[in-house]
C-alpha cells in the first residue's frame, strides 16, 4: 500500500514561482537562482489506533495519503530553455524528493509503532513527524547543497542522483548517502 504521494511526480519549471531577485540559501546564505523545498499534508482521517497484543498501534486505510508538494522559486532572469537550466532543474528535483523519501520513512516508522497507550501514540506520532519531515529533511538539504556546491560539482551531483534513484527504488530505505531519512 502506498501512503505517500508527491504532486507532481517530477518538477517542471512551471511548478516554480518566478521571483524578482535571486534567492539566498537559508543554510549558507549563498546567492542561488532557484530554491526548492516541500510542504506536506498529513490527513486527519484515514487512520485509527487499535489494540494488538496489548499494545496500541496505528492502522491506515487505503484512503490515507500523506501528500508532498513543492515550494519552489526561480529567479525570473533564468533562461529555462537554456541547457544549463536542465542541470539546475535536476538539482532542484533532488531537494523536492527529500520530502518524499523522508515522508516514506515516517510512514514506515508509524506503521511499526507499538506503544502502551493513546497518549504515547500521539506523542510518538508528533515526534516522528518532526524528526523525519523537518529535522532529517533539513539535514539532507543542507548536506546535499554543501556536497554538490549547489549543483556546481557535477561529479557529486551525479553521485547524489544515483543514490536517490536507489533510495526511490527501495520502499523500506532508511538512509540516503549515509544519512538517516
Amino acid at each position: 500500500m502506498t501512503y505517500v504521494v508527491r504532486l507532481p511526480e517530477v518538477l517542471r519549471w512551471s511548478d516554480f514561482v518566478k521571483t524578482e531577485g535571486k534567492q539566498r540559501d537559508p543554510h549558507d546564505k549563498q546567492e542561488i537562482v532557484a530554491l526548492t523545498r516541500f510542504r506536506f499534508t498529513f490527513p486527519n482521517e484515514g487512520f485509527r489506533p487499535v489494540t494488538d497484543a496489548g499494545k496500541r498501534k496505528l492502522v491506515f486505510t487505503d484512503k490515507f495519503k500523506l501528500t508532498i508538494r513543492p515550494v519552489a522559486k526561480v529567479w525570473k532572469g533564468l533562461d529555462v530553455t537554456d541547457s544549463t537550466s536542465d542541470a539546475i532543474l535536476a538539482h532542484e528535483q533532488i531537494h523536492y524528493l527529500f520530502g518524499f523519501v523522508t515522508a516514506r520513512a515516517l510512514m514506515n516508522e508509524l506503521l511499526s509503532l507499538q506503544v502502551a497507550n493513546d497518549r504515547l501514540l500521539k506523542q510518538h506520532m508528533g515526534s516522528a513527524l518532526d524528526l523525519h519531515l523537518i529535522t532529517r529533511a533539513k539535514a539532507l538539504n543542507e548536506n546535499y547543497d554543501d556536497d554538490t556546491e549547489h549543483g556546481h560539482n557535477a561529479t557529486l551531483q551525479r553521485k547524489w542522483q544515483a543514490a536517490m534513484k536507489d533510495c526511490l527504488a527501495d520502499p523500506d530505505a532508511t538512509y540516503l548517502m549515509g544519512q538517516p531519512l
